[in-house]
């Protein structure tokens, strides 16, 4: 596990280098200073979010229709913490599309594909 991380560790630690800037800056309109992780690109924006992603141990899944990982909340609000199966949640409750008298499935929140799932 050690290794497979410092794998990961050594890789984003060459882009973030790479693709950072390291700023001190004003926060707010108040005479004190915070540093600042500000992408240098749209590259270094993607870099950083994943190395947000690892740090804050988030988790991610797939969703089941369309394959698109989107990530799993730990807000208090959004349940008990266990998550609904969206391809079931769409047979249970489908969404008719303006000029279509056929229903599509609901998809998870992120997800791009609005097809019906495959009978």
């Amino acid at each position: 596990m050690m290794i497979a991380l410092a794998a990961i560790q050594r890789a984003t630690d060459a882009r973030l280098s790479e693709h950072i800037s390291p700023r001190l800056l004003f926060r707010g309109n108040t005479p004190r200073l915070q540093v600042c992780l500000e992408p240098v690109n749209l590259l270094g924006a993607l870099w950083l979010q994943f190395a947000l992603a690892v740090d804050l141990l988030k988790r991610f899944m797939k969703c089941a229709r369309c394959g698109s990982p989107f990530e799993i909340s730990r807000a208090v609000r959004t349940g008990n913490g266990r998550m609904p199966n969206f391809a079931a949640l769409a047979v249970e409750s489908p969404i008719i599309e303006a000029g279509s008298s056929k229903p599509t499935a609901c998809a998870p929140p992120g997800c791009l594909s609005m097809k019906s799932p495959a009978s």
